[in-house]
């Protein structure tokens, strides 16, 4: 049998440890938490960033292929025919293509370069270090508070 004072005393440590125990894990759940909603917010702005890119206007070449039209359109069609007006033609349908290989060259490298920028990031993998340290602190709780009970347990085990 158990002293009262003793049941007591062990109640009061048990209780202690568990609000402890309790305490901690909340902490660190809420840690995981919030840098779950981080990484899902990066992921967003990443992926906003991504589909901003790919809708944005492309004003410059527009620019180049309506000023072609209005050129080509400008041409009376009896002088479209002529080997002249023909040869012209082909090498202004060359410069705007060289043009428009040009814009896009550049928007490429830069998009290349914004690619690299996101893979670079370390956001991720700081992320995942992160939550593992978070899951080790967990388990560290778990073994403090199997300790805490097997030292409270041994006093009433026989020797």
């Amino acid at each position: 049998e158990v002293h009262a004072d003793v049941a007591n005393m062990l109640l009061q440590q048990w209780t202690g440890l568990e609000s402890e125990f309790e305490r901690e894990v909340k902490r660190l759940l809420r840690a995981v938490r919030d840098e779950h909603r981080l990484a899902i917010n990066w992921v967003a702005q990443t992926r906003d960033g991504y589909l901003e890119m790919l809708t944005r206007p492309h004003a410059e070449k527009l620019k180049l292929v309506h000023a072609f039209q209005a050129m080509f359109n400008a041409v009376d069609l009896e002088l479209r025919g002529a080997e002249e007006t023909k040869n012209e033609l082909h090498e202004r349908v060359n410069d705007l293509q060289q043009s428009l290989w040009e814009i896009s060259d550049v928007e490429r490298e830069a998009a290349e370069e914004e690619r690299s920028a996101v893979m670079q990031d370390s956001r991720l993998s700081d992320g995942a270090q992160l939550l593992v340290s978070y899951a080790v602190e967990m388990l560290q709780q778990e073994v403090l508070r199997f300790q805490a009970t097997q030292s409270g347990a041994s006093l009433f085990l026989p020797a």
